[in-house]
Parts: C-alpha cells; structure tokens; sequence
C-alpha cells in the first residue's frame, strides 16, 4: 500500500537530480506532486532563494485571507545541510519539522503521514 496516497506536495529543490529523485519517490508512495498540495518539502539553502523566504511566502497567504475564508496552510518540512533557522524561528515560520541531508525519505514519508493525521484529527 502507499504510504502517501491521497496527499499532493510540493517539492521545492535547486539541484535538478535530486528534485526528480524525490518527486519519483513520492509518486511511488501514491503522492500527487503538483500545484495545489497539502505539504510543501524545501531545501533551506538555494541560490536562487531560500527556504526561509518560501515559508514567509506561503505565511502570506493566509494572512491575505478573511477572517471568515477558511484556508489550511500545507505542512511546511525542510531539510538542509546546515540549519540556521533557531526553533523559535522554525515555529514562527510554520516549519513542522527540518530533516538533515542526506535524507532519508522514509522518514520524511513517517512525518508527513503523523502531520496530516493530526490535522484530519483537528
């Protein structure tokens, strides 16, 4: 059975390799990798931008909502080689949780799956 079926995410890496590596990971686990997603996994640090301010971005959209639109934002994950973002920040931006490189999807797989049983429970 796959582990993620029925959940669509949004993988977010500068390195093309790995980018197609995970998004035929997820696939494999019943994933939907597309638009409209209920988890987003980024690397902290790209060239062209960076973890931080994609969490900033997807914070900005719910506060560009009514107070009467009900909007969920995705479950926010993270990985990187090296974490600058402090716990605090980590939770002012969102972020459920950062996972170190190298990776292990299994893992990030368990995460997501814990994630959204709590906000189905909720």
């Amino acid at each position: 059975m796959a582990m993620l079926a029925g959940y669509s995410v949004l993988v977010v890496e500068d390195d093309a390799n790995l980018r197609e590596l995970l998004v035929d990971d997820f696939r494999l686990e019943g994933a939907e990798v597309q638009d409209v997603f209920d988890v987003v996994l980024s690397d902290i640090r790209m060239p062209n931008g960076d973890g931080r301010f994609l969490a900033e971005q997807i914070l900005s959209l719910k506060h560009g909502r009514s107070k009467n639109e009900k909007f969920n934002l995705p479950a926010l994950f993270m990985y990187s080689g090296y974490n600058e973002i402090s716990p605090e920040e980590q939770t002012q931006l969102g972020i459920i949780r950062i996972f170190a490189k190298p990776i292990d999807v299994t893992i990030i797989f368990d995460s997501i799956r814990e994630e959204m049983k709590l906000r189905i429970a909720n």
